[in-house]
């Protein structure tokens, strides 16, 4: 009450009391429905009772607040709640002086059926899997750039869209690039309607209007997020396809080969992949990526992995990061083989702060790529700081990995001989 009531509209809020005065002279005290007995004695003209059915003592409470309401020519209470059963709500229900007003039922399948016929039906967007069956003659779907398994859900509901004559499907959603909302963008049977925030001023806080510009005017996001434009991303990339160059070293003298981790910490369906990405520092002066070994795994998974190829390429260092995972990693590693050369790194800078110095490497030709690793360079030449969203494993390894064999004065030492 105290949070949708103007300012000026309140004179006096005692918290010790739990009464609040407004200025036209009206007073409201409140009561907490596991103090009935505090009821004893005052007296109201009105009551409002928020969620009765949940009340532990309902017919306590209820024969203690029916006393107070004396005041007045017709005493009033108001009861909003989930209408499940018990004595007093029944009885309410049943009585013909009692005015029932109901509003659109759910259950627990998350099914809302409405008093003129219509049904709607619930989905989250993880849940896609639960599209299987249903059939529906519209969709809405709200924010679906944000979905993390796009393609799998759009798939799956377009199958669900096959009642009626026309069935359609209404998409709101900030203009975040995806395969989906790209493919749809483009389809000449797409009706595409732009509104700029400030379209919605009239109802929306000055205040926020202001933040809203203070924060993204003239920023790469203001296109996207205040006028609802879908921007390029591969424009604000750190990596263009231009700076990647394969190439084969002269020589397997290698001074340093360095097996890069960034770990996920968890299997969920969506858990972030584990970057695995080995790289090596030849005589030549050149870093060579050699293998993007990326995955989803569990721990115990990825870290056999990890010992695999770090014997495979005759490795000089684990580098993992353990922002997330802590000692996790290192236990883990240790448990597997305890002769792992190993090195934790933490991130105490921005992501993008970390990859702009490794992607001038790239430009100044002293990284190459041994072969083409598709995964890996669509996401060196697709994401963009502070607009994309998902998590970059694999770039994150990669700048794990070159950053501690050129910018931590460690490139030219050789740490010991494979026999």
């Amino acid at each position: 009450m105290l949070s949708i009531a103007p300012p000026e509209a309140i004179k006096k809020y005692s918290k010790s009391d739990g009464v609040i005065e407004f200025s036209n002279g009206a007073k409201v005290q409140i009561f907490g429905a596991d103090r009935y007995e505090r009821l004893r004695g005052p007296q109201f003209d009105a009551a409002w009772v928020d969620e009765l059915a949940k009340f532990k003592k309902t017919e306590q409470f209820w024969e203690q607040l029916s006393l107070c309401l004396r005041l007045g020519q017709h005493p009033k209470c108001i009861i909003t709640t989930t209408p499940r059963r018990n004595p007093v709500l029944t009885q309410l229900i049943n009585d013909p002086d009692c005015v029932v007003t109901r509003g659109p039922t759910f259950d627990n399948a998350a099914n809302i059926e409405f008093s003129n016929g219509a049904k709607v039906q619930i989905f989250g967007a993880d849940r896609y899997e639960r599209l299987r069956g249903p059939q529906f003659d519209a969709a809405w779907v709200d924010e679906l750039a944000k979905f993390k398994k796009t393609e799998q859900f759009w798939e799956q509901l377009s199958l669900c869209l096959r009642l009626g004559q026309h069935p359609k499907c209404i998409i709101t959603t900030t203009p975040r690039r995806n395969p989906v909302l790209t493919q749809l963008i483009n389809d000449p049977d797409c009706v595409v309607t732009r509104g700029p925030t400030f379209d919605n001023a009239a109802n929306l806080a000055p205040g926020f209007l202001k933040n809203l510009n203070k924060q993204f005017a003239g920023t790469r996001l203001e296109a996207q997020e205040i006028y609802a434009q879908m921007i390029d991303e591969t424009s604000g990339a750190l990596w263009t396809p231009d700076k990647i160059v394969y190439e084969r070293p002269p020589s397997e003298d290698w001074r340093r080969i360095i097996v890069a981790v960034d770990p996920a910490v968890t299997d969920y369906d969506t858990s972030d992949e584990t970057g695995i990405v080995v790289i090596g520092f030849n005589a030549n002066q050149q870093a060579y990526v050699l293998e993007d070994a990326t995955y989803k795994a569990t721990p115990s998974e990825w870290v056999k992995k990890v010992v695999a190829l770090y014997h495979q390429y005759q490795s000089d260092r684990v580098v993992a990061e353990v922002n997330k995972g802590g000692n996790m990693v290192k236990d883990l590693l240790m448990a597997c083989d305890p002769h792992i050369s190993y090195k934790g790194v933490r991130a105490t800078k921005g992501k993008a702060i970390r990859a702009e110095p490794i992607a001038s490497l790239y430009e100044q030709g002293k990284v190459k790529h041994i072969q083409p690793f598709k995964a890996l360079e669509t996401q060196l030449c697709t994401w963009v700081p502070e607009v994309s969203s998902k998590s970059p494993d694999r770039l994150d390894a990669l700048v794990w990995g070159l950053t501690d064999l050129f910018l931590s004065g460690e490139a030219t030492h050789q740490y010991k001989v494979w026999v």
